[in-house]
Parts: C-alpha cells; sequence; structure tokens
C-alpha cells in the first residue's frame, strides 16, 4: 500500500489507557476502590491528553514504566510513568505513533501503620534536643570568635571597642 509520506497526521487523542485486567469494569475502577488518591492518579496518567504533531514527518513515542501495586485488601492496580517526544523522521519514512513500555520486576505494597503517642513524644524530644545542641554549638563559637577578634582589636578607649559579656565580670 503506498501512503503520501508528507500527509500522514500522528497527532492522537488517548481516550484511557491503563494495565489493568479488562473484565474488572468500566476503567477497572473496583480494583482501584482500595487505593490511595495518590498512587490512583499514576493508574491512567494519559486519560483525554491529545499529543498533536506541527508539521510534516513528526511522530510521537510513549516511554511508559509499569510498577504493580498491591493494597492492603490485596487488590493490584499498576502505575505507570509517561514520558513522551516528538521526534521526526525522515521523508521516506512513514510517521507512526510508537507507545513503549518496560514491566519493572518489583511491587510496590501500600501498608499503613500507626503511630504511637510515646514514638511521638520521642520524636519531639529529639528535635528539640537535637536544636538545644545546634544553638550551644553555635553560641560557643560566636564567643570564640569574638575572643579572637578582641586580641587583634587596639585596647584603650575610642570606638573599636568590643565588649564581650561575660569575659571581665
Amino acid at each position: 500500500q503506498n501512503l503520501n509520506t508528507r500527509m500522514t497526521n500522528v497527532s492522537h487523542l488517548v481516550k484511557h489507557l491503563s494495565f489493568s485486567d479488562p473484565t474488572d469494569g468500566k476503567f477497572h475502577r473496583k480494583t482501584w476502590s482500595g487505593m490511595p488518591k495518590d498512587v490512583l492518579s499514576h493508574t491512567a496518567p494519559l486519560d483525554g491528553q491529545t499529543f498533536i504533531t506541527y508539521s510534516a514527518h513528526q511522530t510521537w513515542i510513549h516511554d511508559m514504566k509499569v510498577v504493580s501495586t498491591v493494597s492492603q485488601s490485596g487488590n493490584v492496580a499498576y502505575q505507570f510513568h509517561h514520558s513522551r517526544r516528538l521526534s521526526t523522521v525522515e521523508e521516506s519514512v512513514v510517521p507512526q505513533v510508537q507507545f513503549h513500555f518496560d514491566m519493572e520486576p518489583f511491587s510496590i505494597h501500600i501498608r499503613s501503620s500507626d503511630k504511637r503517642w510515646y514514638d511521638f513524644a520521642t520524636s519531639l524530644m529529639a528535635i528539640l534536643g537535637g536544636c538545644f545542641v545546634v544553638m550551644r554549638l553555635l553560641s560557643g563559637m560566636s564567643n570564640s570568635l569574638l575572643i579572637s577578634l578582641r586580641r587583634f582589636l587596639p585596647r584603650g578607649g575610642g570606638q573599636t571597642a568590643l565588649y564581650v559579656k561575660g569575659l571581665h565580670d
């Protein structure tokens, strides 16, 4: 079949694209019911997107990395990350849309865990203790700096006098 490559336009609209069991209802919403919202935003990120070519001999190439995600209830959904690029092809080549995907060999298991009040209290005390130590270190460094600067300043009156509290009191 002879195609006029100058007349080929591969602009397209993705109505729905996901990696799930097609028998799981319209757009696979049954499996997705137990998933958090941030996971759901990556199960079908291309839905409703339009990809337009602006000149002759251009083609869209879509690369996807697919990862299976298992919820606490055992439901499996597939998240994917999408990257796209618009490439220019030679005049002798017929432009075509390309979808490439890689299935990752690992799974994400979603589990929620509650934090006990004493874990929170311990974390809070650790943060406060760390802030106290840092402030003491900064205080000691600033005092040392002022003491060393005082050695180099001329003694006697004048406007160059520097007073460090606690040195001569």
